[in-house]
């Protein structure tokens, strides 16, 4: 599929506005009605205490899901001690790509680049009782965006570190697979794993592929992706991208 036949598909003008706008006119009302708003999209959240289930925007609950990745990315968020964690709470700092910070270096060593910033080394990870773990402060997530048959908005399904290992392993065996695959070019099962470990329940993701996708779905979600782009690159962290795993995770 072309460039140009993506970017007409992800701009594409409904039929009943068709002899109202342009294909660009369209693009710049919803440009207009974006503005000043808070990104934001649905998101499928792994049900803390190791229950082995997600949970849905409408909170149905279920073992397994599938979907598109139409993208991924790094992220990262750090709340300073004391701060509430509640789905609505920023974090202090935070980054949409796990490689810049929000905040800029301050004297003592934290925020700017994630990879030197103090709260990024293992060691410094501190559980809701106080308790030290072997982690990070500053959480290292990973993001996907997964649509499927009958969607028409993007869900965001957020990685935690204790399954980020599962998704580089995932995403490499499509890459140097043969034949080699995109994400963006297959259908994906998530499932969860349990574990436990004293008083710590978690669950971590497990993920394969469960086929190629046809054509016409693959026209749609390269379609969407196109459209959502401008609302992903805008979406900001918060806790609601976090699932917390043990401290020593």
């Amino acid at each position: 599929m072309s460039n140009d036949k993506l970017a007409r598909a992800g701009a594409e003008v409904p039929a009943e506005l068709k002899e109202f706008l342009t294909a660009d006119e369209l693009s710049q009302m919803v440009d207009e009605t974006r503005a000043g708003l808070n990104a934001t999209l649905p998101r499928i959240k792994i049900v803390a205490g190791g229950a082995g289930l997600f949970q849905d925007p409408s909170d149905e609950t279920s073992k397994q899901i599938e979907g598109i990745v139409i993208k991924r990315h790094a992220a990262r968020a750090f709340w300073e001690k004391g701060k509430t964690e509640e789905e609505n709470t920023p974090p202090t700092c935070s980054s949409k790509d796990g490689d810049v910070g929000s905040l800029p270096r301050d004297k003592s060593g934290a925020y700017g680049t994630c990879a030197d910033c103090r709260w990024s080394k293992f060691g410094t990870a501190v559980d809701d009782e106080g308790v030290a773990g072997k982690g990070q402060a500053c959480r290292l997530m990973d993001r996907m965006y997964l649509c499927n048959d009958g969607q028409d908005t993007p869900f965001v399904l957020t990685a935690p570190p204790s399954s980020l290992k599962e998704v580089a392993a995932y995403m490499t065996r499509l890459l140097v697979g043969n034949p080699k695959r995109l994400p963006i070019m297959v259908l994906t099962r998530f499932t969860l794993e349990r574990h436990e470990r004293g008083k710590r329940k978690w669950s971590t993701l497990k993920i394969t592929k469960v086929r190629d996708l046809r054509k016409e779905e693959m026209e749609r979600a390269f379609a969407m992706r196109g459209q959502f782009m401008p609302i992903i690159d805008a979406v900001a962290v918060t806790a609601a991208d976090y699932g917390a795993p043990p401290a020593s995770a």
